[in-house]
């Protein structure tokens, strides 16, 4: 029997840096029914896939809270999961059943067959990032928007956005086509040989790809 598996998302406001990782990992990935988590600091947002008849959304945020992570639930997984099987089940006949009082009866397939995306989200931390203007991110404009165009294909990478403050820029790849250590590669490249600014180490800070983090 296959076991169920959905995604929620929550915004942690004790996430400030990179040190609260392991520790909100901690917290969460020891409960049962927990699969996969990704972190991405810049936003605050934590996914984790999880079976929802095992754990729902949140008992997920009771335990960030139980250790003073204030947790907010932004997509409870368990119920989208129930939403789209309503919806499959209500436009298939082979993903429903009636029992004797006539009454819908869901089948797992309903609860699996649900569409994923072929893109995920990678962060690579950048300090030289914090000198980017407000135009520049405003227009996705600038040495890292460049490098990133003449690259790569839409098809590989559909969209970037820099975050100055934490000194990241986060990227929507499609993994198949394009991995995020080939995008790192390309950077430390292309920055490393521009002599206008010192762009520091830059680091795969989270790939979407090994954490799951599918957009």
């Amino acid at each position: 029997k296959k076991r169920l598996s959905c995604r929620t998302r929550l915004r942690v406001e004790g996430i400030c840096c990179s040190s609260e990782v392991p520790i909100v990992r901690n917290i969460l990935r020891p409960l049962p029914g927990v699969r996969k988590l990704g972190i991405n600091v810049a936003t605050k947002v934590v996914f984790v896939d999880h079976d929802p008849t095992v754990i729902e959304a949140s008992l997920l945020a009771s335990a960030l809270e139980e250790q003073k992570f204030a947790a907010e639930i932004l997509t409870d997984g368990g119920a989208e999961l129930r939403r789209n099987a309503a919806a499959a089940a209500a436009s298939s006949s082979d993903e429903k059943k009636e029992n004797e009082d006539g009454a819908t009866v869901f089948t797992e397939n309903a609860f699996l067959d649900l569409p994923r995306s072929n893109y995920v989200e990678s962060t690579f931390f950048i300090p030289g990032t914090v000198r980017y203007t407000k135009d520049q991110i405003r227009d996705n404009d600038g040495p890292i928007g460049k490098l990133l165009k003449q690259n790569f294909f839409a098809t590989q990478l559909r969209a970037f956005h820099i975050h100055p403050p934490s000194r990241t820029l986060k990227v929507e790849h499609d993994p198949k086509l394009l991995g995020a250590e080939k995008i790192r590669d390309v950077l430390v490249r292309g920055l490393g040989t521009d002599d206008s600014n010192d762009w520091g180490t830059i680091e795969l800070a989270h790939d979407g790809a090994v954490e799951g983090l599918t957009l």
